[in-house]
């Protein structure tokens, strides 16, 4: 019996055409990353089944679960997506896009990850501990300038967008 070899090329060059169309599209629209980001996140969301996220802000104690926060996030990436998709022949510059896509995706990844670092940033201080005043006054310095880098950031980021929404119209106009 023989086997044909056609199948392996075949296969091989629609993955190639996949992944140089994923290229072409990610050059001519950075946008879609907000797409990819949703749909991958959306799937994510399945493997965090049963987990949940708590919050403690002033006397209250709020528990959800994290499939619906990502669900969330997820959306708000969908809805961006597509605004873009509706404004693109408008936008400016394709440099704000990937200022605003990748500021954004910064700061999701950032938050979804703050778990992780944050205890490698800022130690827990245990109860055998000796606490000074000093180092609790610190931490919360600490803390206070890596959310303020992080929110300028993000809202840079953001304010990008409505700059190269902005700019196109006037662009158009003239």
């Amino acid at each position: 019996m023989h086997i044909n070899q056609p199948t392996f090329e075949l296969t091989f060059n629609i993955k190639k055409t996949v992944t140089t169309s994923l290229k072409t599209r990610l050059t001519n629209e950075p946008y879609s990353l907000f797409l990819l980001t949703a749909v991958l996140l959306f799937m994510l969301s399945f493997l965090m089944w049963g987990q949940s996220l708590d919050l403690h802000i002033h006397d209250s104690y709020f528990i959800i679960s994290k499939n619906y926060f990502v669900w969330a996030i997820s959306l708000i990436f969908f809805l961006v997506w597509g605004l873009y998709k509706l404004t693109d022949k408008i936008l400016w510059t394709k440099k704000l896009i990937w200022l605003h896509v990748l500021t954004t995706i910064f700061v999701l990844i950032f938050f979804a990850i703050i778990k992780v670092w944050h205890d490698k940033v800022m130690p827990t201080i245990k109860t055998t501990d000796v606490i000074s005043l000093q180092k609790v006054f610190e931490d919360q310095k600490r803390e206070q300038i890596i959310a303020l880098t992080i929110s300028i950031l993000f809202i840079v980021g953001q304010l990008s967008f409505f700059v190269n929404l902005v700019g196109g119209l006037f662009k158009r106009r003239l």
